[in-house]
């Protein structure tokens, strides 16, 4: 049984489609106007972790094209081996991944596939709360996890993160 989808009118909590792709516009200007050096310090290690709330499918961006079963699985949405960037005998990057290739090679890189929570609300962006949150439930810390992480250590840690 197939769903239709929902009318170009919907809107959900008063934000139209319209509001939607207006800020993900804006969101894609940012980097115009934002300093690009934050993560590339000399002589500095960085960890930069980004979560893409719902904005990425990992099976698109990282396909597991060596598994026998994915192309079966995916259906007309399975990349072939040879349209992607192989990363090993199993996974690939998209295509158009490929600036991210090379900090895989040199070990800056690791993609992490099927990570998750016991969480199991209905709510999918509640579930990503509880993943953000290092909780059990999307309400069970004040802070997000690497927050409390980086308030273990010895030596002040400047940190920064963008989100509710």
């Amino acid at each position: 049984m197939a769903l239709d989808p929902p009318p170009s009118s919907w809107c959900h909590g008063g934000v139209s489609r319209r509001a939607v792709l207006r800020g993900v516009a804006a969101a894609a200007a940012a980097p115009l106007f934002v300093p690009r050096a934050w993560a590339a310090t000399p002589g500095e290690r960085r960890l930069v972790l980004v979560l893409l709330r719902g904005g990425l499918d990992g099976l698109a961006a990282v396909p597991p094209v060596g598994d026998r079963r994915y192309a079966e699985a995916r259906g007309s949405l399975a990349l072939s081996p040879d349209q992607v960037l192989p990363l090993d005998d199993t996974f690939a990057l998209h295509p158009a991944l490929e600036p991210l290739a090379g900090w895989y090679a040199e070990g800056s890189l690791l993609p992490v596939h099927a990570v998750g929570l016991d969480y199991r609300g209905r709510s999918h962006f509640d579930a990503q709360d509880a993943l953000e949150c290092g909780a059990a439930t999307p309400t069970g810390a004040r802070g997000g996890w690497l927050n409390r992480a980086l308030a273990t250590q010895a030596d002040p840690v400047p940190a920064a993160a963008l989100g509710a």
